[in-house]
């Protein structure tokens, strides 16, 4: 009876009957593995690993084979018994070992994995694909990658903009909508592209959008996983949060290292009003994913709506140093309590490249609660040339001057806030008693002045014009 063994070496007979004809075996294995051969490529090499010393790159495409076949085991074992000297060295062996934590949802020590074996070979660029795809990729480590690729433009301008410009990686949905809408004009089939798109689209509500994209996917490609994604989130979208976690969990089941998916997961939960299941998703993701800033800060978000401040600041610490960053920190600081803390966040906040109006108010409301009143007015009203309308800048600062005794021109700012919002109440109460101030004063005066009534009914008719 044929054994094994023997079904092998007359399949591998089959298969190269004349192994003279294999005149070099790293172009024949290269072939099989660009081919999809694998399971060729395999029975090749298994029937003579024990009589030779192969190539590098045939032990290569001989593991990511092994890989493709979910034969993780044996890939593992093979990658063992390699030389532990050549393989701390051998970029290509530092990448599937990477590999293999990736499958084990190792996700700290795959990305220090994959970053070792892009440093050990800066030519080799499938493990920064592999950390941009499962957002494993610093921010220092991808400036500092770029800088010693300055030579090679053409692929330093490629890993910029797939990192830089996806909202999953710096977490504007706006600018990540406009470079993903024009990514996926030119390539409609881009994962990354759709991925920055329908997660764009969810973030910013447009439905119409997110649902033309789900409706191609699901034609072209149905059992995709990026297929479920897009269903799921335009689900979410239209309030079916039941049958929207259903497609999300079965690409998570899929794709288990898909960060995205464990968002919109959580965004299902934030729609019913599920804090806490919300924040426990979004805080399983941020341990799995600590270098994807979105998943912190609104695991942030969570614990500061459950009051739990600290962990709020924990989860900010690991995210990426900027403007909003800093700004966030502040408005938790402040709102502890620790207003020294506070200031010193928002003044870092306020000197970053991503500055807005918002963290200068934000900055000058600290001051003056700091009871630094010249600082707080000055950056109330630099805000205020930017925003001239700007409701809580210009309450802002009446309170402020009110607070310096300038009663005249907190008065006129007051008056302009309700010009904007006739229904504010703290502007209304605060204009009123003013008034009742500065009658009361003149009033005090009037002997002193006897053109009281003329001169206060010139400024009543200056500040309603």
């Amino acid at each position: 009876m044929a054994t094994i063994s023997d079904f092998t070496s007359k399949f591998i007979n089959l298969l190269t009957t004349d192994t003279e004809e294999i005149k070099d075996e790293v172009e024949f294995c290269r072939s099989l593995f660009i081919n999809r051969k694998y399971h060729r490529l395999i029975l090749y090499i298994d029937d003579r690993k024990n009589e030779n010393k192969f190539d590098t790159l045939v032990n290569y495409w001989y593991m990511l084979s092994l890989l493709k076949l979910k034969r993780y085991k044996d890939c593992e074992i093979y990658l063992n018994s390699i030389s532990e000297g050549e393989e701390e060295t051998e970029p290509k062996y530092l990448y599937v070992r990477g590999l293999l934590l990736l499958k084990q949802m190792d996700f700290g020590y795959c990305g220090k994995y994959l970053q070792d074996s892009f440093v050990a070979d800066p030519t080799f660029y499938d493990p920064i694909n592999k950390l941009l795809s499962h957002h494993l990729l610093s921010e220092s480590l991808l400036s500092s990658l770029i800088y010693k690729d300055k030579n090679n433009s053409k692929i330093s301008e490629q890993i910029h903009s797939i990192a830089v410009n996806s909202w999953l990686f710096e977490g504007d949905a706006n600018s990540a909508f406009e470079s993903a809408s024009k990514l996926l004009k030119e390539n409609p089939s881009s994962d990354k592209a759709i991925t920055a798109f329908v997660s764009a689209c969810m973030a910013l509500g447009k439905s119409h959008d997110l649902f033309v994209v789900a409706q191609r996917l699901l034609e072209t490609t149905p059992d995709s996983y990026l297929a479920s994604f897009a269903a799921g989130c335009h689900v979410a979208m239209s309030g079916r949060s039941d049958a929207a976690r259903s497609l999300l969990w079965f690409t998570l089941k899929r794709m288990p290292s898909f960060a995205p998916a464990w968002l919109a997961y959580a965004m299902t939960y934030k729609n019913d009003n599920d804090n806490r299941m919300a924040l426990s998703v979004i805080m399983t993701a941020a341990r799995a994913f600590p270098k994807l800033n979105l998943l912190h800060l609104w695991a942030a978000y969570f614990c500061v709506q459950s009051n739990d401040f600290a962990l709020a600041l924990a989860h900010l610490q690991m995210c990426r140093p900027s403007g909003y960053v800093y700004n966030e920190v502040g408005c938790i600081l402040m709102k502890n309590g620790r207003i020294s803390d506070a200031l010193k966040a928002f003044q870092k906040a306020i000197v970053a490249k991503d500055v807005c109006n918002a963290y200068i108010i934000n900055a000058a409301t600290c001051y003056r609660r700091n009871n630094n009143f010249i600082e707080a007015e000055r950056l109330y009203r630099e805000a205020i040339q930017k925003e001239p309308d700007n409701l809580t800048c210009l309450i802002g600062l009446a309170f402020t001057l009110q607070l310096m005794d300038k009663r005249e021109e907190a008065y006129k700012m007051y008056f302009r806030a309700i010009t904007i919002d006739p229904d504010n109440a703290f502007a209304n109460e605060m204009l009123s008693n003013l008034g009742s101030d500065l009658a009361s004063d003149q009033l005090a005066n009037e002997d002193e002045d006897p053109r009281f009534y003329e001169k206060f009914a010139e400024f009543m008719k200056e500040n309603a014009d």
